[in-house]
């Protein structure tokens, strides 16, 4: 590829042997644009023993259609009788409606669509490269919707969008290249999918099981029954933290990190949203102060979802909607963090949840959690092997997320 330089109507980044300006297209003069149709649920010979693909709108989610993704079929006559229309393979998809609005898809396979769905059929451009310009306009195309409670896009819309496209071999190219793009990213998705499915059966088996005492595998050397200890005996105070501004102190540019629980996703500590608190808040607030290895658990919202914090945060604080667990004695905070994660106690958690209107754990429900614990040395050993599986899943997410702003980059260099 070569970067173009004070052109007009080019990209920046281009393939070598393309010099020509690309030109405005209007897609009602390019496609044959089409909505499908759901055929009537109260008739079962539409449906039953159906061998028509049919996509509702919730697949459409800026990814490829292949046939294993189709899990609903349509008779033949479900679709005689109703406005469901075969769309050919290879074409650009858009969702109009719904929590999908915006979003869009390419199909590699024959298949009908509900009436959510809009086709972009055309033998005069590159569907690849349409269903990445697709991507790259989502929100210049949101700006078009229409309507009240259901708002969406019309036909109408769809054929008087307009955009810039080079001659059909260079629009081949840059398809092409995408998709390869996303192969890789699919591929390394499904890495890191394997590696988290990987952890959470070691956690399954090297944590006792519900009415066990040991778990189903442990290291060589390791012997005898794991004793049963209430969080609140193996930690220092288990507290809850408060909004700064309740108590007069505002927001500042730098200072102490403040973690609200959206720091805790997927039962890893992310950072999420944070804001920084002047040290004389901090100070106020001094009893919430978190650190490295301190164990942090959701009491509100996604209830018992729980992130240990990293050792490079050495002074930090959290709002009140998450609880600060400080282990302190005969045990490793590892170990406790990765035995909270387990299904058992995520489940457990569900189970005791107070409040209507929001769920909440209780603090005294935290203090009261009993978790079962072996010898401190073979806590660290399960400690250590559970460390050097984080470290790899987080290899796994950091090359993910290279991959895909990589993909954002290219999507914004590579089209006018």
């Amino acid at each position: 590829m070569q970067m173009m330089k004070g052109e007009k109507n080019v990209p920046k980044v281009r393939f070598p042997g393309f010099t020509d300006d690309w030109e405005q297209r209007k897609l009602g003069e390019c496609c044959n644009i089409f909505a499908g149709g759901t055929p009537s649920t109260s008739q079962k010979e539409y449906w039953e023993n159906g061998d028509v693909n049919w996509l509702p709108s919730g697949n459409i989610q800026d990814c490829y259609i292949y046939e294993s993704d189709i899990k609903t079929k349509i008779t033949k006559l479900g679709l005689e009788k109703s406005s469901a229309k075969i769309i050919k393979r290879d074409t650009a998809l858009l969702a109009m409606t719904g929590a999908t609005c915006g979003k869009s898809a390419y199909l590699t396979c024959d298949s009908s669509a509900n009436q959510s769905v809009m086709a972009f059929e055309t033998d005069l451009l590159d569907s690849k490269m349409l269903f990445y310009i697709f991507q790259k306009n989502k929100d210049y195309i949101l700006k078009f919707q229409a309507g009240g409670a259901q708002a969406g896009i019309n036909k109408d819309t769809c054929q008087n969008l307009s955009f810039m496209f080079p001659q059909i071999e260079e629009q081949k190219e840059i398809g092409a290249f995408l998709m390869n793009l996303d192969s890789l990213i699919t591929l390394q998705q499904r890495k890191l999918d394997a590696m988290k499915e990987y952890k959470k059966g070691m956690l399954q088996n090297m944590f006792p099981k519900e009415g066990e005492s040991v778990p189903e595998v442990r290291f060589p050397g390791f012997t005898g029954e794991w004793e049963r200890r209430k969080l609140g005996d193996i930690s220092d105070f288990i507290t809850k933290g408060a909004t700064p501004t309740t108590y007069g102190f505002d927001w500042v540019d730098n200072g102490i990190l403040f973690f609200r629980n959206d720091a805790i996703k997927d039962n890893q500590f992310v950072y999420g949203d944070y804001s920084f608190i002047s040290e004389e808040a901090n100070e106020v607030l001094k009893r919430s102060e978190i650190t490295g290895d301190d164990i942090l658990i959701a009491i509100t919202g996604d209830i018992g979802k729980v992130g240990i914090v990293p050792k490079i945060i050495k002074k930090a604080n959290i709002n009140q909607h998450t609880a600060r667990v400080r282990v302190l004695r005969d045990a490793v905070p590892y170990f406790v963090y990765q035995s909270l994660a387990t299904d058992i106690q995520q489940r457990k958690y569900k189970k005791i949840k107070t409040g209507l209107s929001m769920p909440q754990l209780s603090l005294e429900q935290i203090r009261d959690t009993m978790i079962y614990c072996p010898s401190i040395d073979e806590q660290f050993k399960i400690s250590d092997t559970l460390t050097n599986l984080d470290t790899l899943i987080s290899l796994h997410q950091r090359k993910l997320e290279a991959m895909k702003e990589y993909k954002k980059g290219m999507l914004q260099q590579m089209f006018v």
